[in-house]
């Protein structure tokens, strides 16, 4: 998408400009979405304003749009902007161990077997809950 326009003020590390304004920071595309539609900001508490450009510093009122929170997680993810795999914050695998458990997992083997679900938790440090649900495509469900 064309003509973004990038924000002024604070850039946070989240990527959002924001602007003080009511004794608080206000991220600026908020700002900008609601002077275009003569909108206080109160108005749309507890709504997201999504970019359409999937530009975080854009204030072009025309790339933005009201939306709510869950719509945005579904934008995100139908975008795959989202974190995941090892990426994502709270990640124990990685990529690379995720695919060597499935290889090596037995499903059922109580034993000392190199696929034993135990075994495998304690190679990795990690949960036998985690093995067993990357295994199952729980989590990493893409890969």
């Amino acid at each position: 998408m064309r003509d973004c326009i990038e924000g002024t003020g604070c850039l946070f590390s989240n990527g959002y400009f924001y602007q003080w304004t009511g004794g608080k920071n206000v991220g600026a595309h908020r700002i900008a979405y609601c002077r275009d539609r003569v909108l206080p900001l109160w108005a749309i508490k507890g709504r997201v304003v999504m970019h359409v450009c999937d530009n975080r510093k854009c204030v072009n009122p025309n790339h933005l749009r009201l939306g709510t929170p869950a719509e945005n997680q579904a934008d995100m993810v139908a975008k795959d902007r989202h974190a995941k795999g090892e990426h994502h914050g709270i990640a124990k695998l990685t990529r690379a161990q995720v695919l060597e458990i499935r290889a090596v997992y037995v499903a059922g083997n109580r034993g000392h077997i190199k696929g034993n679900g135990e075994e495998l938790a304690r190679r990795y440090g990690v949960a036998t809950s985690t093995i067993r649900r990357a295994v199952k495509g729980i989590y990493w469900a893409w890969l």
